[in-house]
């Protein structure tokens, strides 16, 4: 009851506003209390576009898991935080990521599968938080291992764009969680078996009863057309059956030879003028910094937004790097593989806007903010006892 009471004393009055939902756009007002859907016009330019809900319980029940999950990613990501005892940056954090306009978007438009990754994200953030901190068994940390695992293998069959986070909770597990070699190889062997298990044991069950395409390397070579002006690509699933179909024969085309044919001419073409291939990359590159959802903040209906704000994750990075932050330079990079699917694969069509890393470097760098002295005697001087802002150091 003490510690309870001392959680409630420590909680700024933002941090007590962002508990009662009010201030986490779309997710209480939207989700339970109305019976709508919030649609954004264009998430591209949400500066001059309003928000408005459409009604119909039709629309708003055929989302529901994913709006249900997006809520529970939330809140699970606060209530992470506040067990950390980083109250304030906390509900940043979950103020930035649940104000993302993409993310809203997919999840409150209707019945798709595009907020998947980013909510897989969020979950895979609010349980990495002890790493961060330093405030975990070695039960937890085979716990988080092997649950992240299945997370991501069934969540891959939904978006293969789950797959990438694969890097980041390896990542944290080898390089936060301490433990000896052996562990942590062990629980690395987990992590990926989980995965390989889950994918080959539900795409087996699923196999016969809904359509899943394994089309990778076929994705690889459609995707040279975002950036081509040499020879000819476009981003057509048409145009690469035509090549298959040319190149070997037409009945080819979804046969177990089709995939590896195409791994071969994505080979050869890249193998046979790398030059060109990398000036896909730098560009594609550039994209990912450029073309992000914005920097924004709602409320209610009232958003600010800055643009361009892919390079706030350069500076943030470059900076941690500088003042040897590793808590600070692993939460920059925790977000990264969400863009690996745009940077490697194809960058075009809102691909570039499942990246948080530049929604990661904002809150990283209002911690560093809140962390200053100036800010401290603020904290000192307004609320009933010192709040600890939950800087990243």
């Amino acid at each position: 009851m003490k510690a309870a009471r001392e959680f409630i004393a420590s909680l700024s009055p933002f941090s007590k506003f962002a508990v009662t939902g009010g201030i986490l756009i779309a997710l209480w007002q939207t989700s339970f209390l109305s019976p709508g859907v919030l649609l954004i016009d264009d998430y591209r330019d949400t500066a001059g576009s309003g928000l408005h809900l459409v009604g119909g319980a039709e629309n708003f029940l055929s989302g529901y898991p994913a709006v249900i999950a997006f809520i529970t990613a939330l809140v699970g990501l606060w209530v992470s935080f506040c067990w950390a005892s980083r109250y304030a940056v906390g509900a940043i954090t979950v103020l930035f990521l649940g104000s993302n306009p993409f993310q809203i978007a997919e999840v409150y438009r209707g019945a798709t599968a595009f907020s998947w990754p980013i909510t897989c994200a969020i979950v895979l953030l609010a349980g990495s938080l002890p790493f961060f901190y330093r405030r975990f068994n070695v039960w937890f940390a085979f716990g988080y291992i092997v649950l992240s695992g299945v997370l991501l293998g069934g969540l891959a069959l939904v978006r293969p764009e789950c797959l990438f986070l694969v890097i980041t909770a390896c990542g944290i597990f080898w390089f936060f969680s301490e433990l000896d070699l052996r562990k942590r190889l062990g629980g690395i062997a987990l992590h990926l078996g989980g995965v390989a298990l889950v994918i080959a044991g539900c795409g087996s069950y699923l196999e016969d009863r809904v359509e899943i395409r394994r089309h990778f390397w076929h994705s690889m070579y459609i995707g040279l057309g975002d950036y081509d002006q040499k020879y000819g690509h476009v981003p057509s699933d048409e145009q690469a059956y035509l090549v298959a179909g040319d190149v070997a024969s037409e009945g080819v085309v979804g046969t177990p030879a089709y995939e590896p044919l195409m791994a071969k001419l994505f080979g050869m073409r890249v193998s046979g003028d790398p030059i060109w291939y990398a000036g896909i990359l730098v560009r594609r590159s550039l994209r990912v910094l450029t073309d992000t959802t914005p920097l924004s903040v709602q409320f209610g209906s009232y958003r600010i937004a800055a643009y361009w704000s892919g390079l706030f994750w350069i500076l943030a990075l470059g900076f941690a790097f500088y003042r040897r932050k590793k808590r600070s330079v692993g939460l920059l990079l925790f977000a990264f593989p969400m863009s690996l699917s745009a940077l490697l694969v194809y960058s075009g069509e809102g691909q570039t806007f499942y990246s948080l890393s530049h929604l990661m470097a904002a809150t990283v760098l209002v911690s560093w903010v809140l962390d200053t002295s100036y800010v401290q005697d603020i904290q000192r001087k307004f609320f009933w006892k010192p709040v600890n802002p939950g800087s990243f150091k």
